[in-house]
Order: C-alpha cells, then structure tokens, then sequence
C-alpha cells in the first residue's frame, strides 16, 4: 500500500515544454485517493522564460509587505 503523504496538497516549480518552448510551471498538486498519488490541478501558471525575473520580484514583494521576511 502506498503511504498518503502528510500534506494533502502542494505547489510545484518545475521545467516544462510548451508548443516548443520552454517555460516554468508553478502548479497547485493534490493527494488522489483512488489512485494513490499527487496530481496536478488545473490551479496553476505556466511563465514565459522572460517572465520568471518579474514573477519572483512580486513574489518576494508580497511577501516582504508583511514585514516577516529577511
């Protein structure tokens, strides 16, 4: 039997291939009882590569607006 993990669902970065071009994929995963692993959900972004540096400034914008991170 396969062990469900202890989160339910998470976010994954990863590398992909677009109608040829590369992009990055941050995409929402869930737990899948039925077939006993994450699967990705529609909940998501694919970025352009021009379009990462921009993304991870307002990522870290945001984040730094709470005034909890170094």
């Amino acid at each position: 039997m396969i062990k469900r993990p202890a989160r339910r669902s998470e976010v994954r970065v990863s590398p992909i291939r677009w109608q040829g071009s590369p992009r990055v994929d941050v995409r929402l995963f869930i737990w899948a009882e039925e077939l006993e692993q994450m699967i990705p959900t529609r909940r998501g972004l694919s970025l352009r590569l021009d379009q990462v540096d921009d993304f991870v400034e307002e990522v870290k914008d945001a984040a730094y607006s709470f005034g909890e991170c170094d």
